[in-house]
């Protein structure tokens, strides 16, 4: 049913406390700026500067006398997409650095922040048992309330921890450059090994990147008092092997599996896990095992300090890249402010595709109800149902572009109204000439009734240069 401009939606009150502060966007340098933390510049390539693309971005993180972290920036981030290139895995300060530059970069006028993390620390803390914390939605909390927009790793641990953070996710394949790797020892007579069932897409996508058809085989696993044992082999192996897995932690997995394979005939053995952690000394005991070659990345800082030969760290730049040029580019950004003695509120959006523009008009509304949430007395419950995150199906169609962006807000509102939906991001949109439709996934919390009513004075859809610009006026 087409959408007519000035057609009244039911968002008054999402917006009837204290006028949220005036958010301009500038125009947008094509170059997303960088900014380390002190153990990760050794990822980034000589001469990364100012004005290279991506750039690099000056900033201070020092302590004062008592301990307390602080943070100095050196760089003009007004209307940036701006990325903080760290960790969270231990010491804690590389996780409470993260959070505080992030902090800083929003409050100084960034108009994005990315957390550009290769390792995601937590990750392995994803299943909600009773009892137990579920350290990877406490990480997604701390990141959110930070003000991070969106987080990009590589290779997330599971499906289950890139659900349960609740922060928009871009996890990056290092697939390609195992691949490489491999194809440079030689292919020939390869047998590629899952060492358990949550590894076999990596394999797959090894496989695919290599372009060969290498049998695939993987181990069964179960969990006794001395660790990990694999008692059972499916699927055939050559004596030339490659497992692949996303962490090297101790090493015991890796010290099961390789006994496995090397009873079941294995004599050359590589291993391929993206992060190497390297705790303690029994992974020293794969060498004995056959292991020829450990190939990982340098996704946590300790990688390539370890005296062994058979290491070979891998650098995770252009995997990074990519995924920043792509976060920067895909979906440029929202912005939103009060019009000057005037009850209207402007959502300004740039995107460089159609889709990209319902995408930002999401994430955008859902920062306008959170802002509002944290000004209330009262805080409202919408943290995660219990049920984990919820999926709705959206079928909406105008008679033109604007007016689909003013109908697909009010299917927003209509679900934080009537179910207490908070949507976090789209995970499918199509549109079909007057027609959208769309998988939002969405996290439960108390219905809002907050509506007076509000209007549409003004739609617009245009292109702008290569992506396209939306600007929506509603009177409150």
């Amino acid at each position: 049913m087409p959408v007519a401009a000035g057609r009244q939606l039911h968002l008054a009150s999402l917006f009837q406390l204290a006028p949220l502060p005036e958010r301009t966007l500038s125009s947008h340098p094509s170059a997303p700026l960088i900014f380390p933390l002190p153990d990760h510049h050794r990822l980034l390539p000589a001469g990364l500067g100012e004005h290279s693309t991506p750039a690099l971005g000056a900033v201070q993180l020092e302590r004062f006398s008592n301990g307390e972290l602080y943070a100095r920036m050196g760089s003009r981030v007004d209307g940036r997409v701006c990325a903080v290139l760290g960790s969270l895995a231990p010491p804690d300060e590389r996780l409470l650095s993260v959070l505080l530059l992030a902090h800083t970069l929003k409050r100084e006028g960034a108009r994005r922040v990315l957390a550009l993390l290769p390792y995601l620390g937590y990750a392995r803390q994803d299943r909600a048992d009773p009892g137990q914390s579920l350290g990877i939605a406490w990480v997604g909390d701390l990141l959110r309330a930070a003000g991070v927009d969106e987080v990009i790793t590589i290779d997330v641990h599971s499906h289950a921890a890139a659900t349960c953070l609740g922060v928009p996710l871009q996890s990056l394949s290092p697939a390609p450059l195992f691949a490489d790797v491999l194809a440079r020892d030689g292919l020939e007579q390869l047998s590629v090994v899952a060492p358990d069932e949550g590894a076999r897409e990596r394999c797959q996508a090894v496989i695919r990147a290599a372009g060969i058809d290498a049998p695939l085989a993987q181990l069964r696993k179960r969990r006794s008092r001395e660790g990990v044992v694999h008692s059972e082999l499916v699927g055939e192996v050559s004596p030339k092997v490659a497992i692949v897995d996303d962490i090297l932690d101790t090493g015991s997995t890796l010290v099961s599996a390789c006994a496995t394979l090397r009873r079941a005939g294995a004599r050359e053995i590589t291993v391929c896990a993206t992060h190497g952690l390297f705790t303690g000394e029994r992974w020293r005991e794969l060498a004995p095992l056959g292991v020829r070659r450990i190939y990982t990345t340098d996704s946590v800082p300790t990688a390539g300090t370890h005296d062994q030969d058979i290491i070979q760290v891998l650098s995770s730049w252009q995997l990074l890249s990519d995924g920043l040029t792509s976060a920067a580019a895909e979906t440029i950004g929202a912005g939103y402010r009060w019009l000057e003695h005037t009850s209207e509120l402007e959502l300004q959006i740039d995107a460089a595709s159609e889709a990209a523009v319902f995408e930002q008009a999401l994430k955008a509304f859902g920062e306008l109800v959170s802002e509002q949430d944290a000004d209330q007395s009262t805080r409202v419950d919408d943290g995660h149902d219990a049920r984990g995150p919820l999926t709705r199906e959206l079928t909406v169609e105008a008679h033109d572009r604007g007016a689909l962006l003013a109908a697909f807000l009010e299917e927003l509102v209509y679900l934080l109204e009537t179910e207490g939906l908070l949507p976090e991001r789209l995970e499918r949109l199509t549109l079909e000439g007057e027609r959208l439709s769309a998988t939002l996934r969405a996290r439960r919390g108390r219905p809002r009734h907050l509506v007076k009513g509000v209007t549409y004075n003004d739609l617009a859809f245009a292109p702008a240069g290569e992506g396209f610009t939306a600007t929506v006026v509603l009177d409150v």
